[in-house]
This record gives structure tokens, sequence and C-alpha cells, in this order.
């Protein structure tokens, strides 16, 4: 190695993807937001952003300001803080240092994965950037094939999974679904569990990699640094980004001397950072949150906490979208997308199929609380009656089968209920709100079991609130199970108070089990869209 002067011949000039960016679309406004990133110093108030642009670029715009902000926030080479402030991308990341975890893989062929530099790869990227060791020394540049068959299995899935766009992890994919081309037999034993079949389709997919010509790869070849620490799997590499240097600067951490309490600490106080941005934007673009968090947690540039990309893969309600490159996304771990239909990426897979796991097992406790609370509720419903049609008086029955003559007596009835209750001295939209959650059930009701809405029994309610409901209203929709049952209750009171019904015992005795249908509603949102598909339980196999 030789050793590298401050100001040496080995820097290559990296290009602003920004600036290529506004030189073919270039617009007054953008030229104008470029002009004064190009001059900032420090960090900025939106006055101060909006005053200098306005000052070279002076707009007639009803609101220019609003104008300037949201070309500013379109913008790669500057970032929105929080408090109304801005900082240019080299300001916050100059000095900036991130953890990386040292993988099997990674000392077994010399490198380092490059998703752990995001964001500041999309500054720098790191084989255009030269790489400094603790000791102030270059770490070489070297072009060579990457010998992947001296990995074990567990390092080969996990080096295959981290290259983005990898054709051979979705080779083992294929093996394992016996959709390969041409068809391969992994001859598979019906004893043989997923862990064995796993090592089969591995077993099939190294006989291929031998007879596979890899190309060249070029990277910064880390053996002597690892050779020279005794590295080894689970210790660390902190390192420190200086962009004016063109520069990654890194040092070794055993994680025998790692400080595991304050990373703990820092690991959940940045987590809770992630959830806020996601909690308030849904999806949020990662190289922009994550460069504004070296403005909020100055303890980045000193210590810093476990890499945001292994917080966000260890955090179950989170997933990452990578569908631009190096430009990702964090959202929800239930935000769908489009490509989820042709192949979702393994950790969001995971993710789903453990929070299903979970959800399934705290259904399983919601049913025998509900099994429990039916059983309190037999006293109750056997003086009250369970509903159906034998609680309404045969000369109130309504005579026609036709679904549209139903839905217009239905129609009747809600709306002789809306007015039941302006008089009892409700708001018409209070009681036009109650009424709609009866018009919920009702239409549910007729196209569910062609029944009129007075028919309804107590197994009506519960296949609505515990089946239909949850799998069928979205969380952001007005109607709160808690809120439609309760209309659904004094709707049914209404009508026993007018002689339409002979009791409303049934309701009464379903708006009990409220909380429980509430915490179903919860719980079935927490599930993925096609948990549903083949989906055939009913609340009436509930009870039994």
């Amino acid at each position: 190695m030789t050793k590298t002067e401050e100001h040496g011949n080995h820097s290559i000039t990296d290009s602003n993807p920004n600036e290529h960016m506004s030189k073919s679309k270039s617009s007054p406004l953008k030229d104008a937001c470029a002009e004064v990133i190009g001059k900032m110093e420090g960090v900025k108030s939106n006055d101060e952003m909006v005053k200098a642009v306005l000052a070279i670029f002076p707009s007639k715009a009803k609101n220019p300001a609003s104008s300037v902000l949201t070309e500013l926030r379109n913008r790669r080479d500057v970032v929105s803080l929080e408090g109304g402030l801005w900082a240019t991308t080299d300001l916050l990341a100059e000095g900036a240092r991130f953890r990386i975890p040292i993988a099997g893989d990674d000392l077994v062929l010399g490198t380092v994965k490059t998703h752990w530099f995001l964001p500041f790869s999309n500054l720098k990227h790191p084989i255009e950037s030269r790489f400094i060791d603790d000791l102030g020394y270059e770490i070489p540049v070297v072009t060579k094939q990457l010998d992947l068959l001296k990995l074990d299995d567990k390092q080969l899935i996990d080096r295959l999974e981290t290259i983005t766009d990898s054709p051979y992890i979705h080779e083992i994919d294929r093996l394992l679904s016996q959709q390969d081309d041409p068809p391969v037999t992994l001859e598979i034993d019906e004893s043989m569990d997923e862990e064995a079949i796993l090592a089969k389709a591995i077993g099939v997919f190294r006989e291929k990699l031998k007879a596979t010509s890899f190309p060249e790869v070029t990277f910064h070849d880390m053996t002597d640094l690892f050779i020279r620490h005794r590295a080894e799997e689970g210790d660390f590499l902190i390192v420190t980004v200086k962009p004016g240097e063109n520069s990654y600067i890194f040092e070794f951490e055993p994680a025998s001397m790692a400080s595991t309490r304050l990373i703990d600490k820092r690991d959940a106080e940045f987590r809770d950072y992630i959830r806020q941005a996601v909690k308030a934007k849904t999806r949020v673009q990662a190289d922009q949150l994550i460069l504004a968090s070296y403005h909020k947690f100055p303890w980045m540039k000193q210590y810093p906490c476990s890499n945001w990309i292994e917080i966000v893969e260890n955090d179950d309600s989170l997933r990452f979208i990578k569908i631009m490159g190096a430009h990702w996304e964090i959202a929800p771990i239930d935000h769908r997308i489009p490509l989820d239909m042709i192949a979702m990426d393994n950790s969001t897979a995971r993710k789903l199929e453990n929070r299903v796991a979970a959800v399934e097992d705290e259904l399983d406790d919601l049913n025998g609380k509900l099994e429990r609370a039916l059983d309190s509720l037999v006293p109750a419903l056997m003086t009250g009656g369970i509903g159906g049609p034998e609680n309404v008086p045969a000369a109130k029955r309504p005579k026609s089968k036709s679904a549209d003559k139903i839905d217009k007596h239905n129609n009747d009835l809600i709306y002789k209920f809306f007015q039941h209750e302006v008089k009892r001295g409700k708001s018409e939209t209070a009681s036009g709100d109650k009424s709609d959650c009866v018009k919920l059930f009702a239409d549910v009701l007729l196209e569910e079991e062609m029944k009129p809405v007075e028919f309804a029994s107590f197994d009506d309610l519960g296949a609505f609130a515990f089946d239909w409901f949850p799998e069928n209203i979205l969380i952001t929709s007005d109607f709160d199970i808690r809120s439609v049952l309760g209309a659904i209750r004094d709707f049914y009171r209404f009508l026993a108070s007018t002689g339409r019904i002979k009791s409303a015992g049934f309701a009464d005795a379903f708006y009990k089990l409220r909380d429980l249908a509430a915490e179903r509603t919860d719980l079935v949102r927490r599930l993925p869209p096609e948990y549903f598909e083949d989906d055939e339980d009913d609340f009436e196999d509930d009870d039994e």
C-alpha cells in the first residue's frame, strides 16, 4: 500500500446528477435555485432561501415562496431539515459517520457491500472514491472475479440477497418453485423439511455456478485490513465521509469493544425518528431523511448507531421500496406497490410472513376471548332472543323478494330512523352519520343474504362485524366499528319501539362485543390482502 497525500492526484471527478437534470430541463427558477445552493454556507431558513432565490429570479406568481420551496424539495443537492431549515448535501455529509457490520462473506471475499454506503454513495460513489484505512494508507482498487463458490450456503444467500437486482437469487427461487428453464428435478423427498429442500436447491445452484463465467468486478480490496485486525464476523467498520476529499476513512471496531448499550439507545432513538417520518408522509425518500438526521442528531458524526439499513431491515413495521436504482424509499410494511404483484423483495416478504404468523397467534387468542364472551351472553339471548324473521310480527313482514324492492323498503325504515333521531334532539349531521352506519349493514345483509334489514339476527351481526367489516372497510374510512354497532343497536331499539320487531335484545347483547370486534378489525388490517383470497372462515364457524 502507498501512503496517501492529503491533496494527491488520486481524486476522481464526481458529477452531480442534479446538475445534469438542471441542464437538460433548465428554467429560470431551477437556475436561480442552483445558483443559491451553489453559494450556500451553513444552514439557512425558509425565508433566507426564498429571498435569495427571488433576488435572482423575481416572480410574479401569486405565492412565489411556495413555488421556490416546492422546487427546492424536488432537488437532491439540498435537504429540508426540521424547523423550516435547509442545508446542502455536502455540508450534511462532511464528517458524517456510519457503521458497517462485517459479514462472513465479506471476510471470505475481501469486500464490503456497497449498499451500506447509501445515501452517501449517491453523492460520492465508493468505487470512484478513495478508501483510507486507520493508518492513513489507501486501500487498493482491484478488478477480478468474485469466487462465490468459496462461500458456505448461508454466506452465499447473504451475498446474493444484497446484490441489487441479482439474477442469481431469483435462480434459487426458480429451483425451489420448480420453474427453472429447462426444468430441473431436485429429487425432493416427502420427508425433507424446508431447510433440506433449500440446501438441495443451493447444491444444484452451485453446480450451475461452476459452469458460469462471472464478469470481473472492480472493488476496494479490504483483505489486508481484515487480516491486520484479525476481523471476525460481527465486528464493525466505522466509516467517516469526506466529500471534499473524495474519501471514505475506515476505523475497525471489534464487537467486544463496541459500546452496546449506547448503540442500542441510539438505535431506538433513530428507529423512532424513521417511524415518525413514515407515519407523517407514508413514503419518504431515504437519502433526504438520512442526510437530515446528521443535523438532528449531532452524535451521528461522533459515535454512530447501527446502519440505518440494518435498523429498517430489523423493524417489522417498515419496508424498503427500491424502484429507482440506489434511490430508496422507506414505507410502512403494509404499503403495497405495483411491482409487488410481480416480485416482492425478500426482506418485505419475510416481514409479511412474520406478521401473518404473529397476527394469527393474536387472532387465536381473540377467538378464545370471543368464545368466553359468547358464553356470558347466553342468558341475555335466552330472554331477548337472537333476532331473525321470527322476531318480526307477521303483519309487519315485507312480502317482496326483489332486491330493488327490499332496498327501497330498507331505505324507508332507515329514513324513519333518521327522522326519529332528529326529533330526539340529535343534529341532522349526527343523525345522518348513524343512518349511514345502518345503511352499510343493511346493504351487506341484502347482498349476502337477500334479507330485509329487520330480519337480521345475532349471527348476521357477527358475520358483519367480525368478518365482512374488517376485510372490506379501509383503515382510512370514516366508519368505526364501535360507532357502527352503536348505531345498529339504536336502530333496532327504534324498530322495537314502533312494533316493527318484537325485541332489540339481540342487538343490545351484540353491542357488548364491540371492543372485541374493534380488536379483530385492527388485527385483520395488519394482514396482507392475499391472506383472504382463500379464507372461508365466518362468524358462525368461530361460534362453533
